[in-house]
């Protein structure tokens, strides 16, 4: 899908979506489907959870695990955790999922 042809402040007006969420992240979501009818706008503030580094979707998804969870990791335990594994279950498992925005940057959006 050409989503240079999207106009998302349109798209924002419309659906109630808040301006300060990104045109990239916007188009990532746009992305997931194969018509522009066809996108669940709706349903984008509830999925999208962030952007994060990574230079793979599941190196991002991990850095998402890492944030959420870091505060509960004991501190001597966390060089033990890996993260790009964590962030691969959590992709395959159907969880979550990415889209590159950038260079080494990724939105990462829920399915939950």
């Amino acid at each position: 899908m050409n989503t240079k042809a999207i106009n998302f402040d349109d798209i924002r007006a419309e659906y109630g979506i808040a301006d300060h969420y990104k045109d990239a992240a916007l188009a990532a979501f746009a992305e997931n489907w194969f018509k522009l009818e066809d996108v669940e706008w709706q349903g984008f503030e509830d999925a999208y959870i962030g952007i994060f580094e990574g230079d793979t979707e599941i190196e991002a998804i991990g850095e998402y695990a890492r944030e959420i969870n870091e505060d509960e990791v004991p501190g001597w335990l966390l060089h033990y955790v890996n993260w790009t594994d964590l962030g691969r279950d959590m992709k395959y498992g159907g969880e979550y999922w990415a889209a590159p925005i950038g260079r080494a940057l990724y939105v990462v959006f829920s399915n939950l």
